[in-house]
């Protein structure tokens, strides 16, 4: 991980996984995206530490914005798997908010770091709902009121390589939204 310190941090990330338990998402073979995606922000939360970053609740995705709205933090991830239903997709991908200049620099960021570790890299890419620009903006990418991406890392059905990337990628993205933190606000988060 990178050699910021923790002194005089004063706004957090907040790290969500995407979907819940009732709602779990893609799954493959016994694997969902859920319940991975916890896995991921547990690690990426423990690489951050707790004075960086907050983990949000799981639940709908109306009650995570909500508990991400007013709380003053610096950028908000909701992390995915992707899913294919002719499972031969792969790679990684991060959207950010349509129209967005920070949210697409910060997507920029931090798809670098997880993109040195898990190919093919899919892109940086606007968050349309469905990825249709008709449709609007993705829910989270819109409402939460932080800069805010989606990070699909890999999809759901490759579970060889979820589990081989696993620790270097959380520790990837954890460097890069360190990175993103720095250029930006600085060490201690005021800026």
């Amino acid at each position: 991980m990178g050699n910021l310190g923790t002194q005089g941090f004063t706004k957090m990330i907040a790290l969500c996984a995407g979907h819940y338990p009732r709602s779990p998402g893609a799954c493959w073979e016994g694997r969902c995206e859920h319940q991975e995606a916890a896995e991921w922000i547990a690690q990426i939360a423990l690489h951050l530490g707790p004075k960086r970053c907050v983990v949000v609740p799981t639940g709908r995705l109306q009650d995570k914005v909500k508990a991400i709205n007013g709380q003053g933090y610096v950028i908000a991830v909701d992390l995915h798997f992707n899913s294919d239903p002719n499972h031969a997709g792969k790679g990684c991908e991060t959207l950010y908010c349509p129209g967005s200049k920070h949210g697409r620099r910060a997507a920029e960021i931090v798809h670098a770091h997880m993109a040195k570790l898990i190919q093919p890299d899919r892109g940086v890419k606007p968050g349309w709902y469905r990825m249709d620009p008709m449709q609007g903006p993705d829910y989270f990418l819109k409402y939460t009121d932080c800069v805010s991406l989606i990070l699909e890392p890999e999809f759901i059905h490759n579970s060889e390589k979820i589990d081989a990337v696993r620790k270097d990628a959380c520790e990837a993205i954890a460097d890069g939204l360190l990175e993103y933190h720095e250029l930006y606000f600085g060490r201690s988060f005021d800026g």
